[in-house]
């Protein structure tokens, strides 16, 4: 048997244990959760604008939407949201209502983390200006590295 079937089998065999193993990760938990999320957040977009597809139809049109992103598109501009947006009214929604749906989802998958994120980054900011003890023997360190590459 070739190598590549031999990995091939064995990673297959990692995720059947640990989907249905006596104890699964709870980071499948929080994968699952995440994803659910998200359609979620796309599904009530959907609604805001016009009306939303059934489940299984939202859940398949994301999942071919998000296919997308395998094209080799420089920087990616464009391809999930058309990708999304092409898979929704493929599943009977209005090409208007699926573009503004997509737009509004991206910009609140963007934004919330983003924002959470600078929040994090600002309360964090503080405390790593702040020389502490150990900080100031890595700062020492730094300074005599950057004075020995001038030299």
């Amino acid at each position: 048997m070739p190598a590549w079937v031999r990995g091939i089998s064995a990673g297959v065999e990692d995720a059947e244990q640990t989907t249905f193993g006596r104890r699964p990760s709870w980071r499948l938990v929080g994968a699952l959760g995440y994803l659910g999320f998200d359609m979620a957040v796309l599904w009530v977009a959907l609604r805001v604008f016009g009306h939303a597809p059934s489940i299984p139809a939202l859940i398949l049109a994301y999942n071919i939407g998000y296919l997308a992103n395998a094209l080799p598109i420089p920087g990616g501009i464009g391809v999930l949201d058309a990708g999304l947006t092409g898979a929704l009214v493929l599943y009977g929604v209005a090409l208007a209502h699926a573009a503004a749906a997509v737009l509004v989802y991206h910009a609140i998958a963007l934004w919330v983390p983003g924002l959470g994120g600078l929040f994090a980054y600002l309360r964090l900011r503080p405390r790593l200006l702040q020389a502490g003890p150990a900080d100031s023997q890595g700062s020492d360190t730094i300074r005599r590295w950057r004075r020995g590459r001038r030299s």
